[in-house]
């Protein structure tokens, strides 16, 4: 009796110990497995790994830095998964890539600049980019200044720069653009600055600025610029400066700066101007400052400066002037009193 009650409890025994394993063997196979998580890679720091580009931030911690300097040190595609370490940083406001290897960046970085949602300035230099496409800078509220100087850009395809409601500045000093088209810019109604110096642009299409009515400042110094009419700065009446030095003008026609009655400063140093037309400054009484010294003048119509009584200072220095009479400066001649005015005049 005592041997059946000693296996009765051993059985019950064993009956328990199957009932837990077989419980705990559910349990396992309920329970989901976690991934291991990948740790995210900072951009502003890159350790270990070998990347086409590094950049130093005003601040390594995650999600904290505003300013990016990026050395792009060899080449790589649109695709690179370098592009997606920008995450950790999404609220930079300051962006600038300097290209250190040949054909390191061929392209804009488009998807880039969509996903920084508070970016505010963006800089490309010594890139290997040629031409910007159509809508290469476009639909990017946040920001205010575009930096392109010193790449090799040559082209500018229509509606390159084009629903951008906060930008003010464009620099694209040092490239090589040939002409400006139109429709070029489109929409950008905060643009007051767009700065072309040192390239080899010849051609200003034909209301190729029709759309910048509240540009204020057209840089073009250093050019090849040999004609300009009324229809080459088209809708910008709110211009209050135009600087077109060191280019090859030869002549100023009638009414050449008509379309711009703000414009205050206009100027024409070191050019080829043999002639300004009488009516040439029709509409100017806002101007202020006129710059032609270096050129090759030798006369100057009687009323020449009619259209613009308003100028102050004047340069006319190296030119080929044999003679200069009262009547030449006779409408600017009260303004010359002030103690501000700057008449300079010199030649062979």
């Amino acid at each position: 009796m005592k041997r059946l009650s000693w296996i009765f409890l051993q059985l019950l025994l064993l009956g328990s110990m199957l009932h837990s394993s077989l419980s705990a063997s559910t349990r396992s196979r309920g329970k989901k497995k976690v991934a291991k998580e990948t740790k995210e890679v900072n951009i502003c720091a890159i350790e270990g790994i070998q990347a086409p580009m590094y950049c130093y931030c005003d601040n390594i911690t995650i999600r904290n830095a505003t300013n990016a300097t990026c050395l792009v040190l060899s080449p790589f595609t649109n695709n690179d998964p370098t592009w997606n370490y920008f995450t950790s940083q999404i609220y930079l406001q300051k962006l600038k890539f300097i290209v250190r290897t040949p054909n390191g960046l061929e392209y804009v970085p488009v998807q880039l600049l969509r996903q920084l949602k508070n970016l505010q300035k963006i800089t490309l230099q010594d890139t290997s980019i040629e031409e910007l496409k159509e809508g290469a800078f476009s639909n990017l509220p946040t920001i205010a200044e575009i930096d392109l100087n010193t790449n090799v850009i040559s082209s500018l395809r229509t509606r390159a720069f084009e629903n951008m409601r906060n930008l003010s500045a464009i620099f694209l000093n040092a490239n090589r653009i040939t002409e400006i088209n139109r429709d070029t810019f489109v929409n950008l109604p905060s643009l007051k600055t767009l700065s072309l110096n040192s390239n080899n642009i010849s051609t200003l299409h034909d209301k190729a600025f029709k759309h910048l009515t509240t540009l204020e400042e057209l840089l073009l110094v250093d050019n090849q610029i040999k004609v300009i009419t009324a229809d080459s700065f088209h809708g910008l009446r709110s211009l209050v400066k135009l600087d077109l030095r060191n280019n090859l003008i030869a002549m100023i026609g009638d009414r050449t700066f008509i379309e711009m009655p703000s414009l205050r400063q206009l100027d024409l140093d070191q050019n080829e101007i043999e002639y300004i037309s009488e009516k040439a400054l029709d509409g100017m009484r806002n101007l202020r400052k006129l710059k032609l010294s270096d050129n090759k003048l030798v006369t100057l119509d009687a009323d020449f400066l009619a259209g613009a009584p308003g100028v102050y200072v004047l340069d006319l220095r190296d030119n080929l002037l044999k003679t200069l009479t009262f009547d030449n400066i006779k409408p600017i001649v009260t303004n010359l009193y002030n103690s501000t005015s700057q008449f300079y005049l010199s030649g062979e």
